[in-house]
């Protein structure tokens, strides 16, 4: 078994490997005076992070949600703060949160998630 030191050293050398920047975004919703809500995005985090296509097992466990849009994973630190129905900004482009793979021990965060358009 792992000591905490030797999965802190991990996670350091994992985050140190993470090329970009991500800034995980939450939705807040507020009264819009027309007895609906508006929804805005904030800022919820920033980490380092990695984009890449999703391929293989992703591909098939979300091919009913995506209908016929990209899926990406995005890579971020273990532990990162990002939930379902977050969005995630990378590079200009917003993603939309499908899923968030959140293990006991993890190494990375992996999120799957489609471009918005």
């Amino acid at each position: 078994m792992l000591s905490e030191d030797e999965i802190a050293a991990m996670r350091a050398t994992a985050t140190a490997s993470l090329p970009e920047t991500i800034e995980v975004q939450r939705a807040t919703r507020a009264a819009d005076g027309a007895g609906g809500q508006a929804v805005s995005w904030s800022p919820a985090g920033t980490y380092p992070g990695r984009l890449a296509p999703a391929g293989g097992e992703d591909e098939r466990e979300f091919a009913g949600r995506v209908a016929g849009r990209s899926l990406w994973r995005i890579t971020l630190p273990a532990e990162a703060d990002v939930r379902l129905d977050d969005r995630v900004a990378v590079g200009g482009r917003t993603f939309e949160v499908l899923g968030v793979r959140a293990r006991s021990f993890e190494v990375f965060r992996v999120v799957l998630a489609t471009l918005l358009e």
